[in-house]
């Protein structure tokens, strides 16, 4: 999946909440997506998905990001990155 755009509100949110370009394009590539029921995508790391992207970038990489994947995203309709965010509790779909 590519993002078309991020809105200036996404960009605040990755500065204040101090999230790497490189973790959200780890995010977007292997993040697992579900639809939140308003018409938009919620992005982040499952399990499975974690393990998929170990298996990709290597076990010395994935070190370095594991204690950083609680992070979600959320990509409108028209693929513009709307916001991102620490995952702090569960997330029950």
């Amino acid at each position: 999946m590519e993002i078309a755009y991020s809105t200036e509100h996404a960009n605040a949110r990755l500065r204040q909440r101090g999230i790497p370009a490189e973790l959200l394009s780890l995010l977007i590539n292997y993040g697992e997506e579900h639809y939140d029921g308003h018409g938009a995508r919620v992005m982040a790391f499952s399990k499975r998905s974690r393990d998929r992207l170990r298996k990709a970038v290597g076990t010395k990489l994935y070190a370095r990001w594991e204690s950083r994947l609680n992070v979600y995203a959320v990509v409108s309709t028209d693929e513009a990155l709307v916001t991102v965010g620490h995952r702090i509790h569960r997330q029950y779909r």
